[in-house]
């Protein structure tokens, strides 16, 4: 057990390599926090600059970054983060206070960790992909441009088969997961407390349309119940699950 515990900590380089993109991160979502974007342009890619200066700002208000992903080689890394964002879609003339969770890439660059600007992420929305064209005074149908959605009918159109679920121990059951919205969201599982209850969702981004399975397992030891809340962003909406263990 030992032995494998071991081998599952990360290498000294890997540590070193993750504690310098979590600090660069930091410093970087402080600025865009403080609304300082002129400053934060020097912690972005060559490539990314001319991105990051004419497209969407991060619009946050605060933030806490949830995981960091390193690549094979420890030069290249996604940093995810959940915030309380302003998010501005200009196709639709509609801003939306709310929470979420984005994973952003970094690489490094000149020795100093850099965020890479992804371009065609940023062109997907719940509400459908962003027509770059649109701005240019085409009519929507011409355009491509995504219609101004229904805020209440889209706050329902993520959706899990069942709120409630009763199961024995040592038993499982899979809930099916759906996202009638015309773009991508991304789903996780909220943290909660019942010893013995593991829960999976099969795909964590689904495109338009898609479907997903959550997957509840209950232990032999297993008793109890909880509320299971899965997230939905950008959103900021909650599917919660009663999960009840006889």
């Amino acid at each position: 057990m030992a032995a494998s515990a071991w081998a599952q900590q990360q290498s000294p380089e890997a540590a070193a390599a993750e504690a310098a993109v979590r600090a660069r991160a930091q410093a970087f979502f402080d600025l865009q926090v403080a609304k300082k974007y002129r400053q934060g342009e020097a912690m972005v890619a060559d490539e990314s600059k001319d991105a990051y200066y004419n497209g969407r700002k991060f619009n946050i208000d605060s933030y806490t970054i949830t995981r960091i992903q390193m690549a094979e080689g420890n030069d290249a890394a996604e940093v995810t983060f959940k915030a309380k964002v302003t998010v501005v879609v200009p196709a639709i003339g509609q801003t939306i206070h709310t929470e979420a969770v984005k994973t952003t890439r970094w690489k490094t660059e000149n020795g100093e960790w850099v965020y890479v600007v992804d371009t065609d992420d940023a062109l997907n929305t719940p509400f459908g992909r962003l027509n770059p064209q649109a701005a240019a005074g085409k009519p929507a149908a011409e355009s491509g441009a995504i219609k101004r959605p229904d805020v209440a009918a889209m706050m329902r159109a993520v959706q899990i088969e069942k709120n409630s679920l009763e199961m024995k121990a040592g038993e499982n059951q899979t809930l099916k997961l759906s996202n009638s919205l015309p773009g991508p969201v991304d789903v996780r599982v909220q943290k909660f407390s019942l010893a013995g209850l593991d829960v999976k969702i099969e795909k964590t981004h689904l495109e338009a349309g898609e479907v997903t399975s959550v997957r509840f397992t209950a232990s032999d030891s297993a008793s109890g119940s909880a509320d299971v809340v899965i997230e939905v962003a950008p959103l900021s909406t909650e599917l919660p699950v009663k999960v009840t263990i006889r």
